[in-house]
């Protein structure tokens, strides 16, 4: 194995992608790996361009604001190793373009991914003008639209291209073209996918097409709350569920005002309200839950009783139920005594094989 391929290895394991690329290996060679074997084949820089793109991904799709120091750190390691192994790599740009803007640095991802577009490999790949593009859309929509374009000429019917040319149309007042857009993006991923059916329905609410609005919003809100229920004790579903409430409601209300005298228009917006202030009561304990969290951990073994008790309670409340259990039985031995944390391992659902996270 050459070195320069010894340097891609050494910084995948660190990112969960070592794996990744191991089974590409196996599957080509029918031989079975461990973590001191070496790879029976190397990886091309494309194959590594590919490995980190579906990482970026499943950041982007995480969103930008919950990268965490710690992927940060092992994401900015990635990207120097791929700096060391080869300072002239023409993908290097894009690499660091797509990194900085998880990161939330967009005037530096711009540059990089400028940088790169300009470039006989970057000239050709439509992600990095699709990412460009996103970066560009709030501030300059018009300039995103052009590389939306070249996006969609290099890569028909992208998914994520088509929800980008919407976004665009809709901050241009193109609304009927957004929609046209929304749909075609709905189409082509298919209905299962929470960002472009929202956005489906936020384009025929610009619209003024309200019931089709209203069985989008619907749809959307519903595949909000079965992320939410899969990912129990999770925070981020939480927050896609009160926007989807909050969209629902905005539709409802102008639903309401163009038809005063429909009372189930009122009965359904009396309904969401309720549901969202239900959502909103739970974002708020997991904030009172980070508070705590921090406390506990500050205190350490100085933590008193009361402390651990509601740190406890708030982990059940938010539906962290294995975690909250484990934290009532260190508290019951610590205070045999203690009555809430019977009462609570006493109405708790059974363990499951896997404690839910924030």
């Amino acid at each position: 194995m050459s070195r320069r391929t010894r340097g891609w290895y050494a910084v995948l394991p660190a990112l969960g992608l070592a794996s990744a690329a191991w089974g590409q290996s196996e599957a080509a060679t029918g031989q079975t790996g461990d973590s001191t074997a070496e790879p029976p084949i190397e990886l091309t820089t494309q194959q590594v361009v590919q490995i980190v793109d579906e990482m970026l991904d499943r950041i982007e799709a995480a969103g930008e604001s919950k990268l965490s120091e710690t992927s940060a750190a092992e994401l900015t390691r990635l990207l120097e190793g791929v700096r060391a192994r080869d300072l002239a790599d023409p993908w290097l740009p894009y690499l660091y373009g797509r990194a900085l803007t998880v990161m939330g640095r967009r005037g530096d991802a711009r540059d990089q991914l400028r940088k790169f577009i300009e470039t006989r490999e970057g000239r050709s790949e439509w992600r990095a003008h699709r990412v460009l593009a996103d970066l560009l859309l709030d501030e300059f929509p018009r300039l995103a639209k052009s590389y939306y374009d070249k996006a969609a000429a290099l890569k028909q019917n992208e998914p994520s291209v088509l929800l980008g040319l919407s976004l665009c149309a809709g901050k241009l007042a193109e609304h009927a073209q957004a929609v046209t857009y929304a749909q075609r993006a709905v189409a082509a991923v298919g209905r299962g996918n929470l960002l472009y059916v929202s956005q489906l329905a936020r384009s025929l609410m610009a619209e003024r097409r309200w019931p089709e609005a209203q069985k989008e919003a619907d749809a959307a809100l519903e595949l909000a709350l079965a992320a939410m229920r899969s990912r129990a004790g999770q925070r981020t579903p939480l927050l896609a569920v009160d926007e989807q409430y909050r969209l629902a409601i905005e539709i409802a209300q102008e639903r309401s005002n163009q038809s005063p005298e429909a009372g189930e228009h009122y009965v359904r917006l009396a309904d969401l309200m309720r549901k969202r202030e239900q959502i909103r009561v739970i974002l708020a304990l997991h904030d009172i839950l980070g508070l705590v969290e921090a406390g506990v951990r500050n205190a350490g073994a100085k933590a008193p009783a009361q402390l651990l008790e509601q740190y406890a309670v708030l982990l059940a409340e938010v539906g962290r139920n294995d975690e909250a259990r484990a934290r009532f039985e260190e508290l019951l031995q610590k205070d045999p005594s203690n009555a809430a944390a019977k009462d609570w391992l006493g109405r708790l659902p059974a363990a499951t094989s896997d404690s839910s996270s924030p």
